[in-house]
């Protein structure tokens, strides 16, 4: 709800959004809050001012699109559909989106109502049996679908008669579909029909049959008026009428005239008075009554808003610590990594440091016994040296002995 506020001026909005389907000529609730009992076979009244509505059916307070959107959705999901040759998912009713603004104005003590609604339909197509071949049951549907839409043409024809033609009569009550949308179609109301067509050359009759039937609707003169809280006007306008006589009798009062017309006058004032008085009374009696009536119904509804925050909160709050915790285990499990990888690397530096030390002692082990080996060559000469020249000195001294 959305309010708009001054010094002298008050303005108070309101959305409702409801949300139906004609199905087998039969109303069904698509909001109903016990999704496992959606309620069937809602009756189509007739409120003397306001004209047709549908009894019991589920209103909801909006705030902005968004919430649109979701019940939309959530009442599509409900359309009863079924599968045909020509459509995966045909619709076999017709529904109906039903969005109300309410403006409340309050100025001067004075306090005015006006109220604007927006329907906005999805017709289901008319089948040919030949074509779309169905059988049992969605036979059936597909008959009560024809029907509707020939009793929406019967209508539409009706409306382009002259007002002047004696004894019109437009045949709303022969289909659920035309009695709920029967102040749109020729009350106070501006309508606009979009037609869907095919270009395929099979379908040339319906698209035909389709464009004579929106030209048609396209010719159809509402006169439009606003709509005003007649009650509360009529409260106005008594209001207005007793100030005016007060002001009449305390007029005639002053001159202080004995003139017997003049007195009769007064009694007649006075007893007008007494009657716009009652009148009023009455009517206030009546608003109270629907003030109570539904301050309660505003009051559950406003209950089941905050208990709806508070569930998000609750989930906002909840799905906040997971994340921490998530956040949290993720961190140690990084670092855990990291230290993992570290150790790695310093692993592989230190296997290549051994490998390398290895290969130093290796090629020092190999190098010094290639050395022992050369000594000992050489030892082993200078010893066969050694021998040689004692063996030499040994005969010199034989021979010189």
């Amino acid at each position: 709800m959305a309010n708009q506020t001054d010094s002298i001026l008050q303005k108070t909005y309101q959305i409702d959004v409801r949300y139906m389907e004609v199905y087998m000529e039969k109303v069904r609730d698509l909001l109903s809050d016990n999704r496992d009992q959606v309620k069937h076979n809602l009756k189509v009244r007739l409120h003397p001012i306001s004209g047709p509505f549908v009894e019991g059916l589920s209103c909801h307070q909006i705030n902005s699109w968004e919430e649109c959107l979701r019940l939309l959705h959530i009442g599509q999901a409900s359309r009863t559909v079924a599968a045909t040759r020509m459509n995966d998912m045909s619709s076999r009713s017709h529904a109906i989106l039903k969005i109300t603004l309410t403006q409340t104005t309050r100025a001067a003590g004075q306090l005015c109502t006006r109220v604007a609604a927006l329907n906005l339909v999805d017709l289901a197509g008319s089948e040919r049996v030949a074509k779309s071949g169905v059988t049992g049951e969605n036979l059936a549907e597909a008959a009560k679908v024809n029907h509707s839409l020939s009793t929406l043409r019967k209508v539409i024809d009706a409306l382009l008669q002259p007002h002047s033609k004696a004894k019109r009569v437009i045949p709303y009550r022969e289909s659920v579909l035309t009695w709920t949308l029967s102040d749109s179609l020729g009350g106070n109301s501006r309508t606009m029909l979009v037609a869907t067509v095919s270009p395929h050359f099979s379908n040339k009759e319906e698209t035909l049959s389709t464009l004579i039937y929106a030209n048609k609707a396209r010719r159809i003169v509402n006169s439009v008026a606003v709509n005003e809280d007649s009650t509360q006007s009529l409260i106005n306008d008594l209001q207005a009428a007793l100030e005016d006589l007060r002001n009449q009798k305390e007029s005639e009062q002053q001159q202080k005239t004995h003139d017997e017309d003049a007195l009769l006058r007064i009694q007649e004032l006075q007893e007008e008075i007494e009657m716009s008085e009652k009148a009023i009374s009455e009517m206030e009696s009546q608003t109270r009554q629907l003030e109570q009536r539904y301050s309660g119904v505003i009051c559950d509804l406003q209950y089941r808003v905050a208990e709806k925050e508070r569930h998000t909160m609750k989930l906002s709050e909840h799905n906040s610590e997971l994340k921490a915790t998530l956040n949290k285990e993720i961190g140690e499990k990084t670092e855990i990594l990291n230290r993992r990888a570290s150790l790695m690397v310093r692993y592989n530096d230190l296997s290549k440091q051994l490998k390398d030390q290895e290969e130093h002692v290796t090629t020092t082990v190999i190098s010094s016994n290639n050395r022992l080996q050369a000594l000992e060559e050489k030892l082993e000469e200078q010893e066969s040296t050694i021998a040689t020249q004692k063996e030499e000195i040994d005969k010199l001294n034989e021979t010189v002995f």
